[in-house]
């Protein structure tokens, strides 16, 4: 969820293949909007099921929201990346591409530092099978483009993170 121009904006996957996004002057009262569908899976292709966890970001004046996707097989989920065709957050949407992770990714986020540097972090695996989960980042030249090779940040280290499987996600800037 997000707060801007005096209202929250809170982004949600529903039923595997669209986006919608709530809006409120209150927090509270985010679940009393149905929502605005913004966005719809492709009926075939790398982003056309399984959409999860999207992210509503205000990037460079322009609404960028990311989530993640497969092809019907979890083991090609990969981040991919949406961007207002306009100025409203709840207006249409158009898919830029697939953010290059290199492998499986969920849960993408972006950081912004000083000098408009970027960075792309999210939750992956750390080679090509299921098994483990890992925070990564990767520099950004612009968002919708990862530039550089993933750096591993934080694996599942603690108790509580390998109960199931060892997994960390859910990264937040």
């Amino acid at each position: 969820m997000i707060f801007h121009g005096g209202f929250y904006f809170y982004c949600e996957s529903r039923n595997k293949r669209h986006i919608y996004i709530r809006r409120s002057r209150t927090i509270a009262g985010i679940g009393n909007d149905p929502g605005v569908r913004v966005w719809s899976a492709p009926a075939s292709g790398g982003n056309c099921d399984n959409v999860w966890a999207p992210e509503l970001h205000l990037i460079d004046g322009r609404w960028f929201i990311y989530y993640a996707a497969d092809d019907g097989e979890n083991a090609n989920h990969r981040m991919w990346v949406i961007e207002a065709e306009g100025s409203d957050p709840r207006g249409k949407y158009a898919c830029r591409g697939q953010l290059e992770t290199g492998g499986w990714a969920i849960d993408g986020t972006v950081l912004t530092l000083d000098h408009d540097r970027k960075y792309f972090v999210w939750s992956g695996w750390p080679g090509k099978r299921d098994g483990q989960q890992n925070i990564y980042i990767a520099p950004m030249s612009d968002p919708t483009t990862v530039s550089g090779p993933r750096v591993l940040i934080a694996e599942p280290q603690h108790k509580w993170e390998r109960v199931a499987m060892p997994i960390c996600e859910g990264p937040q800037v």
